[in-house]
Order: structure tokens, then C-alpha cells, then sequence
């Protein structure tokens, strides 16, 4: 038996405009729980309850400091919905998914780092660098009494990356 892990990419934005009072991005970027990868000078992985008030202030400061629109705009930010087994688990400001797994006859609640799970993917499996540092260091620890199969799906619903760790193993 294994666990399904997906990486949904839900949207990609890469457009800012000006509007009267500042700037933003079209299409707008989602006020939701997800994982969320900045590509500008290597990628940086991250996560937010609500990843339109992550940005938000951000922009307002980018704005506030005279960079402009055309500046911006090659900045690239995917956004990912996590599924565990065919379950939605979005996750925390931590980066933290939880989902319930039974286990040896009773229900465990498994914590699965899902922003590690996909910085680890990013650094070891594609070969990139990222910006961010706090978590490429330590392996990732399948968490699963079982394999994890991991995926990395598109916009499209195309499976980009894919791959599995045993029980009791890292990446």
C-alpha cells in the first residue's frame, strides 16, 4: 500500500499592473491555504494561510519603494493546492499538511511537512538551488507507514515530477 501526495498547481501569476493607488496582480492571486513557489534568481518555496495576504503587503511595500510594474513582472508565483490521499490538506504557515492515516487498526494523525517535501524535491530530484535555507539542509522523513508517492501536477493536470520515498526512509 502507498499514500498519494499531489502538488496541484492552481495558478500561475506573473502580470502586475498599476492600479490607482499601487499595484497588483492579475489574475489575482488566491486567498487561500497553499504552497507557493517565487521564481525570480532561483526559487523560493513557501507557504501561507492565506497566500493573497502574504503578497498583499509586499507589493504595497515593492510599490512604496519606486519598483515598478515592469521590474515585477518577471517574477513568476505558482501556487499549489495539496491533496493527500485524495484528500484536501492545506497547509499551515508552518508548511505543516495533517491527515488522518489508518494504522494497525486505529486512525493516526500524520504531520507531513509539505513545503520541506517539495523544497527537498526542488534541491535533490530537479537539481536547483533555492533561496530559501531553513529547509534544504535537513533530509525529508516519509512520515507514512508506507511509501509516499509524490507528484508535481501542472495547470493542465500533467504530471511534471513524480517519485516515491519507502517507509522509513528520507529524501
Amino acid at each position: 500500500m502507498a499514500t498519494d501526495l499531489h502538488f496541484l498547481m492552481t495558478s500561475a501569476h506573473r502580470l502586475v499592473e498599476r492600479t490607482g493607488g499601487g499595484l497588483r496582480y492579475r489574475p489575482a492571486i488566491p486567498n487561500q491555504s497553499r504552497l507557493y513557489v517565487i521564481n525570480n534568481n532561483g526559487p523560493y518555496i513557501g507557504t501561507a494561510t492565506d497566500v493573497q495576504r502574504r503578497f498583499d503587503p509586499r507589493l504595497s511595500s515593492l510599490w512604496e519603494m519606486g519598483i515598478d510594474e515592469d521590474e515585477l513582472n518577471n517574477i513568476l508565483i505558482e501556487i499549489f493546492r495539496i491533496e493527500i490521499g485524495g484528500n484536501a490538506a492545506p497547509p499551515d504557515n508552518y508548511g505543516d499538511s495533517f491527515i488522518n492515516v489508518w494504522n494497525g487498526g486505529q486512525w493516526e494523525e500524520i504531520v507531513v511537512d509539505v513545503e520541506h517535501l517539495l523544497i527537498r524535491i526542488i534541491t535533490q530530484i530537479a537539481g536547483t538551488d533555492v533561496r530559501n535555507t531553513q529547509k534544504w539542509q535537513n533530509p525529508f522523513d516519509n512520515p507514512f507507514p508506507d511509501r509516499l508517492n509524490w507528484y508535481i501536477v501542472d495547470r493542465n493536470n500533467q504530471v511534471t515530477r513524480n517519485g516515491s520515498i519507502d517507509a522509513g526512509q528520507s529524501l
